[in-house]
């Protein structure tokens, strides 16, 4: 769903809700309904400060997050290098 105003770049602040799921469809992570997270897009996983960008404040989507793209350097043992995806909500844009 195409959302309205400004993308945000990956020097911007975002405000999203999310829900992470492996392909088969288990959920690995998330925000609680109605309570999004507050970040700088240069401080998240490849893919979110690649595909975040995409959308306007107020958009959602799926974004599909290639198994090349690692999740974090912490995370490497304990996440299998699988595609996974995510559902977005972008509720707020501002700057850094």
């Amino acid at each position: 769903m195409a959302g309205t105003g400004g993308s945000p770049t990956v020097n911007s602040i975002v405000k999203v809700e999310y829900t992470g799921y492996l392909l088969n469809g288990e959920k690995f992570d998330g925000t609680d309904a109605g309570q999004p997270i507050e970040f700088g897009l240069n401080q998240v996983i490849q893919g979110w400060r690649e595909g975040i960008p995409k959308y306007q404040k107020g958009g959602k989507g799926k974004l599909i997050i290639p198994s090349s793209w690692p999740m974090a350097t912490n995370h490497k043992a304990a996440f299998p290098a699988i595609p996974f995806w995510y559902l977005m909500c972008i509720w707020w844009i501002g700057s850094n």
